[in-house]
């Protein structure tokens, strides 16, 4: 898919020299690649025609490298965008709330928080800082200040995407109950929400809650195979911690 892009992408600059958004559209393709010196040459041609800003290239490239777990260079490159001269006000609440989050997995404690505080008082109801530090102190183990966090973010934005949030912040660290009770507010809020009946399949598995899995199985687009069922009953029964973890993430790559 991502060839084909770029041999598209190859054909419009050849039509236009100048063409940014052909530019852009073959860095983002060369980055999914992991060719990353071909999407920064792409992206700073993007930059050139005046299609992208410096700063967003560093935050693309920061964010996308903490959601692959790379956490050192994400935060670099999050860092690079948060003090280039043409950062925008109103991203940098969510840069410094991501960059918290790489810092967290880093092992700096301290500096997280007090990036999550620079994005708090920069602006007080953007909620990613609160749900960002709300799972920081949930890895902590400081579950208590972590559900205020998010109960925070539910004050300033109560629907069912921030529930949704939270519930997909819980499954990913193992806080079950938390996603539980997530998962089941949106699915109350938002019956077609997109993908909630997978996600709650996927959680009432891991509880072995049969009732409740064949519930939502049976509503989901593309319900799980007998197969496949057997294969998780099975890790399940045995409690292969890693193997079941590589399942679940095998499962989330295809929901999101």
């Amino acid at each position: 898919m991502f060839d084909k892009a770029i041999e598209a992408c190859d054909y419009a600059t050849v039509a236009d020299d100048e063409f940014a958004d052909a530019y852009l559209m073959k860095g983002h393709s060369f980055f999914q690649l992991g060719n990353e010196e071909s999407a920064m040459e792409n992206y700073l041609q993007a930059e050139k025609f005046h299609l992208v800003s410096h700063g967003f290239i560093n935050t693309f490239i920061g964010l996308n490298k903490a959601s692959k777990g790379e956490w050192k260079e994400g935060y670099d490159y999050l860092e690079k965008a948060i003090t280039a001269e043409d950062s925008h006000d109103f991203a940098l609440p969510s840069l410094y709330a991501n960059a918290a989050l790489c810092l967290h997995k880093m092992g700096k404690k301290r500096k997280a928080h007090q990036y999550c505080k620079k994005a708090y008082d920069l602006a007080p109801e953007e909620i990613d800082p609160y749900l960002i530090e709300g799972r920081i102190y949930m890895e902590e183990g400081e579950y208590e200040k972590g559900v205020k966090k998010w109960a925070k973010a539910l004050e300033y934005a109560p629907y069912a995407d921030t529930w949704h949030e939270i519930g997909m912040c819980s499954m990913e660290i193992g806080q079950l109950s938390y996603a539980k009770l997530a998962f089941e507010h949106v699915k109350e809020m938002e019956p077609d929400f997109e993908g909630i009946n997978e996600r709650l399949t996927s959680l009432y598995m891991l509880l072995k809650d049969k009732e409740n899995f064949m519930k939502y199985n049976q509503l989901c687009e593309h319900p799980f195979r007998l197969e496949e069922l057997d294969k998780l009953q099975q890790i399940l029964q045995e409690d292969n911690q890693e193997e079941l973890a590589l399942v679940m993430k095998n499962i989330f790559n295809a929901l999101q």
